[in-house]
């Protein structure tokens, strides 16, 4: 372990031991939105819905993706967005597999403006 310079948080050495086990992510959709599109993330996997909760590949390798949803937010006096937070947790994925998932899955989730 060490101190990073110029900062009071304690810095843990890169390990996959230390790995990030669940990513959060905000995103302007209902869970029932996000639920009827979360196929197109799976991209091949096995997957289940249990009630908010997503789950997909096989023991050992696995994906869980849980929804909530969140306080709209409002933009003026007359544009709301819906919110939800979207937590993926990954079991047995290597940093590569969760990068690659994770890209795949913003790519699923994005939309186009203009």
């Amino acid at each position: 372990m060490s101190w990073l310079p110029g900062r009071r948080s304690l810095a843990v050495s890169a390990s996959r031991a230390f790995k990030r086990l669940t990513i959060v992510k905000d995103m302007a959709l209902t869970p029932e939105q996000f639920l009827r599109e979360i196929g197109r993330a799976m991209r091949g996997l096995d997957y289940r819905i249990d009630g908010h909760r997503v789950i997909g590949g096989e023991p050992g390798h696995r994906v869980k993706i849980d929804v909530r949803p969140l306080p709209a937010r409002r933009l003026g006096g007359l544009l709301s967005l819906p919110r939800s937070e979207v937590s993926i947790s990954f079991d047995g994925y290597s940093e590569l597999e969760e990068k690659t998932f994770l890209e795949d899955f913003d790519r699923a989730f994005q939309r186009g403006g203009g």
